[in-house]
C-alpha cells in the first residue's frame, strides 16, 4: 500500500512551503486563464473575443411567451 503524503501546512509553519499569488485574466464569457508574458492578451483564448476585458453594454432578453 502506498504511503500518503502529508498535507501542505499553512505558510511559515514548515520549511519549504510558501504561498504564491498569481494574477490572471477573466473574460466576460466566464473563462479564466494566466497570461503568458507581461503584455495584455489581445483575445480570449476560449471565445476569441477582442472585447474580453470590457463590460457588456446590453444583453439579449428572451421574450415572454404567453
Amino acid at each position: 500500500m502506498a504511503k500518503k503524503k502529508p498535507p501542505l501546512a499553512p505558510p511559515g509553519d514548515e520549511l519549504g512551503t510558501v504561498e504564491i499569488t498569481v494574477l490572471g485574466c477573466r473574460c466576460r464569457c466566464g473563462h479564466e486563464w494566466i497570461a503568458h508574458g507581461k503584455e495584455r492578451p489581445r483575445v480570449c483564448p476560449k471565445c476569441k473575443s477582442a472585447n474580453w476585458d470590457k463590460p457588456k453594454k446590453w444583453e439579449w432578453k428572451k421574450p415572454i411567451d404567453e
